[in-house]
């Protein structure tokens, strides 16, 4: 099992899962985790990729929920694992203050309600533990 917090570069976040190993001949596993990442601004993330970035108001205040279901396999010993997990992931978000960043972007007067927008595709993960 596994609790604790987490940082995307842009806020903290928290986050939980369950990884279930086969300790039997060949170290497979099945995990299930998820989270939360708490409102931060992506204009940041945007400026790291364009100086000229415009600040777009919908980005001041962006979080997420997250749900990644995973399988892989677990190499290592009862201290110390090294494993490569694949499988899919599920992202959502609510793009705040849409309407105002429309009207900045195109000039015409809007009224719209905060759209919701989510995300499943492909996930892979390649990663070390080590327990004390």
């Amino acid at each position: 099992m596994q609790a604790g917090a987490g940082y995307n570069w842009l806020a903290f976040g928290v986050r939980g899962g369950v990884t279930l190993v086969n300790p039997v001949a060949v170290p497979l596993s099945l995990t299930c985790e998820g989270g939360h990442f708490f409102e931060g601004d992506a204009n940041k993330a945007a400026r790291w990729f364009s100086n000229n970035a415009q600040e777009v108001g919908s980005l001041r205040r962006f979080s997420y929920d997250y749900l990644n279901l995973l399988a892989g396999l677990e190499l290592g010993g009862k201290d110390f694992s090294v494993y490569l997990r694949g499988g899919v992931s599920w992202m959502r978000t609510t793009i705040r203050d849409f309407a105002q960043s429309a009207q900045d972007a195109a000039h015409v007067d809007l009224q719209a309600s905060d759209p919701k927008v989510s995300y499943r595709g492909p996930t892979l993960k390649l990663g070390t533990q080590y327990f004390f």
